[in-house]
């Protein structure tokens, strides 16, 4: 009996250390190492997968901003800069279209008193500055271009007589040639200044009817509004001045504001 029972005490005893053996090393790796690496794993996956890509995100964000922003600041300074080159311009054009205004009214006021204070210089010989001799004895046009400087000195020097004659021969013989609008309104100026208003009428009208695209057809048309009035077609005059002001802004803005003055002054005077 006695061996019986000690055999089974000692498988007792053995059985309860293996298992108690058992216990410690399976819980080690099954239950404690199993379940506390396998949360720190979980937990990692999450806050790298949810919590880091949120900085990354604020920072392109904010680099986004900061060179929109930049962008703008730039843009702003170049329009800025853009709008100063603007008035300067401006400015610029202005006060050109002022000097160029200034010398046009002067051109014209010394004009007028050079056609209307001097007396007119008859001369015999005047209607043969716009002719040469040729060794055949025939007469033939002087060119062009020496025509029609002979017929400025002349105004110049106050021979509206010769000067006359050479514009109307000028007329004659080169109607074609570019300058033969400026000869119609220099006759149609001396006429004027001679109070030959009928045919400075005449003349001014050929400039506007023959070269309406030229330099000098809003100057005929403005000189057509005065000649008018001094003939005494005051109507006329108002309407050919208000032709004026309404035909070549743009065109010919000292012409514009002559005509505007000359106007304003025929109307306050009734």
């Amino acid at each position: 009996m006695k061996y019986t029972v000690l055999p089974l005490a000692l498988v007792i005893s053995m059985a309860s250390v293996a298992e108690d053996g058992w216990v410690a090393v399976g819980q080690a790796p099954t239950v404690k190492p199993a379940t506390q690496p396998a949360k720190a794993a979980t937990n990692g996956v999450v806050n790298s997968s949810v919590t880091s890509p949120a900085p990354t995100t604020a920072s392109s964000n904010t680099s986004l901003q900061l060179e929109l922003l930049t962008m703008v600041e730039t843009m702003q300074q170049e329009i800025a800069e853009l709008r100063g080159t603007v008035e300067v311009q401006a400015h610029t054009i202005e006060t050109l279209q002022k000097q160029q205004q200034q010398r046009y009214l002067d051109l014209d006021r010394r004009m007028s008193e050079l056609l209307t204070t001097a007396p007119a210089v008859n001369s015999a010989a005047s209607s043969a500055n716009n002719k040469v001799a040729t060794s055949d004895d025939t007469v033939s046009v002087l060119p062009a271009d020496d025509l029609y400087a002979s017929a400025m000195a002349a105004i110049k020097k106050k021979d509206f007589a010769s000067a006359l004659n050479q514009l109307d021969t000028f007329a004659q013989n080169y109607p074609q040639h570019s300058l033969a609008a400026n000869a119609l309104y220099w006759s149609g100026e001396v006429q004027l200044a001679e109070s030959n208003f009928d045919v400075a009428i005449k003349q001014f009208s050929s400039v506007i009817n023959n070269h309406p695209k030229h330099s000098k057809a809003a100057d005929s048309h403005y000189k057509l509004g005065v000649a008018y009035d001094r003939s005494g077609k005051t109507d006329k005059a108002k309407e050919t001045l208000q032709t004026v002001v309404n035909l070549y802004p743009g065109v010919s803005d000292s012409a514009v504001r002559l005509a505007q003055r000359y106007l304003k002054r025929l109307e306050s005077t009734q």
